[in-house]
């Protein structure tokens, strides 16, 4: 049995709010995006791509801006159990035999797994710092995906 803790970013209604501007910011900037490049000649299959290029570099660059700045800043820290067969993260109970995969990213100055099962992924975002850094990449290891660290 391997046990740990780690300090996770808190979500919440400031997540939701940076979703929700950068979608209400990206569609009147799409319109015009699009407006400008049929202006230029582009149309049918072509205005689609790019139309469709541009509406996600745009969602996700302003998500991300939006996110950094409604960030709440304050974290949990969640106590992790492994034994053979559960993995206990806070009070949830993900079955080992559930788990397909785990997937590390390094976003800004922080740390996201993603615990992949065959029910609810679970997404961990770390706070900025090397214990929170050190904390989730023993869990990685402890998972036996110690690879997937970036």
């Amino acid at each position: 049995m391997r046990q740990g803790t780690v300090k996770l970013e808190r979500g919440g209604w400031r997540t939701w709010l940076g979703w929700l501007l950068s979608f209400v910011v990206a569609v009147p900037v799409l319109w015009l995006a699009v407006g400008w490049m049929a202006d230029l000649g582009l149309d049918g299959l072509m205005l689609q791509v790019c139309a469709a290029v541009t509406s996600l570099g745009l969602f996700w660059g302003l998500l991300s801006c939006f996110g950094t700045l409604f960030s709440s800043g304050d974290a949990q820290t969640v106590r992790w159990t492994l034994t053979e067969d559960t993995l206990r993260l806070g009070k949830d109970a993900i079955p080992r035999e559930s788990i397909r995969m785990v997937h590390c990213w390094k976003r800004g100055d922080r740390h996201v797994v993603n615990i992949e099962t065959t029910g609810r992924n679970r997404v961990l975002r770390g706070v900025p710092g090397q214990e929170s850094d050190e904390a989730l990449r023993a869990l990685v290891e402890a998972l036996g995906y110690g690879r997937k660290w970036e």
